[in-house]
């Protein structure tokens, strides 16, 4: 048996995921998540409109002895949701060509796919989580849905060329955005992490090649080490206040993480482009990735 038969979760759940669109992001409206035998409840004329809406499957619970953690739908990436739908987030992604890193159940990537992006790909390291993730823009490319946006799922392990010039490629070598959701968790990921953040926005043309970053502040030492590499490698990072994207500040329930702990939306700007990226450089072209992710230490032996 193997590991996609071992492991891969069946018993997913669907829900409508409502959240309010830049129109009325700060106006008092909060988003909803209903399963989909409450649809009927949520979906009329008069309530459709404000809101985006997508039906997502994912998984409860994460297995304990795999990572399938991506399968899971987690707070922050709600939260990462809400503010690429708001007007300070959905002016940075309207037009361009957009990369969601770890996208696990890629609400994310799908919000900015329905949001005015021209181009999207929702990628994930674990070939498992990404057959869910296929799942889900399948569903949203239903011919009934209305997006003129191209959207795909591919493989992307952080730090492996081979991956990052194949995605590359497949965008025609420009990403203008980068968002991911609750992937700073280990120290061992930010490097790889941030090294292909930078590769990818190197030859954007935008104002702002940016990675927009729902991140949960688990563990200071990992937080910090996130922060201090990103500006070694060129980026200036900022806190976005809730009060630019929530209505009145208040962070929605479906936002809260576990425990309590400080979720915040993060912009990440290329500003310095002095250094080539570590992927990109012709003199060191082997396939060999950077620091060592569960994905590419299981599957893919360097």
């Amino acid at each position: 048996m193997d590991l996609d038969q071992l492991f891969t979760c069946t018993d997913y759940q669907t829900s409508l995921i409502r959240i309010p669109s830049a129109t009325n992001s700060r106006e008092g409206a909060d988003d909803d998540t209903q399963t989909l035998s409450e649809v009927e409840t949520l979906v009329t004329p008069s309530d459709a409109q404000p809101f985006i809406e997508i039906e997502l499957s994912y998984s409860a619970a994460a297995s304990t002895d795999y990572d399938l953690t991506g399968q899971v739908l987690w707070p922050v990436s709600v939260l990462l949701g809400h503010y690429l739908a708001s007007t300070s987030g959905s002016h940075r992604i309207r037009g361009r060509s957009v990369v969601e890193l770890g996208a696990g159940t890629g609400l994310p990537g799908l919000v900015a796919a329905k949001t005015g992006a021209a181009k999207v790909a929702v990628t994930d390291g674990n070939p498992v989580v990404l057959d869910l993730l296929s799942q889900n823009v399948s569903t949203l490319r239903r011919p009934h849905e209305s997006s003129s946006c191209e959207l795909a799922a591919q493989q992307c392990v952080w730090g492996d060329r081979t991956h990052c010039h194949r995605l590359l490629r497949k965008m025609d070598d420009v990403v203008d955005v980068v968002v991911a959701a609750d992937v700073v968790q280990w120290p061992a990921v930010v490097e790889p992490l941030l090294h292909t953040v930078k590769a990818f926005l190197w030859k954007s043309t935008a104002p702002e090649p940016v990675m927009l970053l729902g991140i949960v502040n688990r563990a200071a030492s990992t937080y910090e080490m996130f922060f201090s590499l990103a500006e070694t490698l060129g980026f200036s990072t900022r806190s976005v206040p809730y009060e630019e994207f929530l209505a009145n500040g208040a962070l929605p329930k479906s936002c809260r993480e576990f425990g309590g702990r400080q979720t915040e939306i993060v912009e990440a700007v290329l500003t310095d482009r002095s250094e080539l990226p570590i992927l990109l450089r012709e003199d060191n072209a082997i396939d060999c990735t950077i620091g060592a992710t569960f994905e590419n230490t299981t599957f893919l032996p360097c």
